[in-house]
């Protein structure tokens, strides 16, 4: 048998004499190059990770003892902290929530003038005559406006 290649010649000196094998081989150094950067990066990562683990070990530890000193059983506040977030997750729950925060301002306004009106004293009764004669005052006027409205819509939901 004979072989086919002429004589004195070699093949892989032919091969890499082609120009689109030296070019392909070219982006193949260069991948190989960025696949090791890559490795030695994840390598000093795989470096850290028992570090961080015992950080994340002793932060927890710690976290649970605060909690037991405070009398927080750990397990139960989980266990109803996931109950509440999934509770929070429902779409119409988030609905109300995302309407209660666009009304924030309002929302703390009533806040702040229920907890005034809750220490500033006694407030004084009236008869229906003084309350006929405080309609006068356009504040008296425009809040039995909105306590008539929001009794009105309440009794449309009821």
């Amino acid at each position: 048998m004979s072989d086919p290649r002429p004589p004195g010649g070699d093949p892989l000196a032919e091969v890499l004499a082609d120009p689109e094998v030296r070019a392909g081989l070219a982006r193949v150094l260069e991948r190989l190059d960025r696949i090791e950067a890559i490795v030695e990066t994840f390598g000093r990562f795989a470096e850290t990770i028992p570090t961080i683990a015992d950080a994340a070990g002793t932060t927890a530890t710690w976290a649970w003892e605060q909690a037991e000193k405070a009398g927080v059983d750990p397990i139960a506040t989980g266990q109803r902290t996931a109950k509440l977030l999934l509770e929070l997750g429902r779409p119409e729950v988030l609905d109300l929530l995302e309407r209660m925060l666009a009304r924030r301002v309002q929302i703390e306004q009533a806040l702040d003038l229920l907890d005034a009106q809750a220490g500033g004293g006694e407030i004084e009764p009236v008869g229906p005559w003084a309350a006929f004669g405080r309609m006068r005052d356009p504040d008296v006027k425009r809040a039995v406006g909105f306590a008539l409205a929001l009794a009105k819509r309440l009794g449309q939901k009821l």
